[in-house]
């Protein structure tokens, strides 16, 4: 509930007028929301993918189990990152073009 409240009260600080940034806020807020929804309706969150493989002398060596809130959540936040990367990449790129620009003539006088 509170990473619920949280994400709502900072998500503007993120592309949120861009396509790509609703989607990934809407994937976050989905998996919260599911998560939350199973957490209230079951006492847990259920989780149902499991990968493993079986080690050669014997057990299971496994990965975490999870689900499709969880799934959500990491691709909403692997979006969010990229998003910002492509941000700060542009703000580079701009900032370089102001440095390698002749005055105006404005800025003779």
């Amino acid at each position: 509930m509170v990473a619920l409240l949280l994400l709502h009260g900072v998500r503007n600080q993120f592309d949120v007028h861009l396509l790509k940034g609703q989607v990934a806020l809407g994937l976050m807020f989905g998996g919260i929301v599911g998560n939350l929804v199973d957490r209230f309706r079951y006492g847990h969150v259920v989780d149902f993918i499991y990968f493993f493989t079986y080690r050669h002398g014997g057990g299971e060596i496994g990965f975490p189990a999870f689900n499709l809130a969880d799934s959500a959540i990491c691709v909403g936040v692997f979006g969010l990152f990229l998003i910002s990367l492509q941000k700060d990449a542009q703000a580079r790129k701009a900032h370089a073009l102001r440095l390698h620009q002749p005055p105006s003539s404005d800025d003779a006088s």
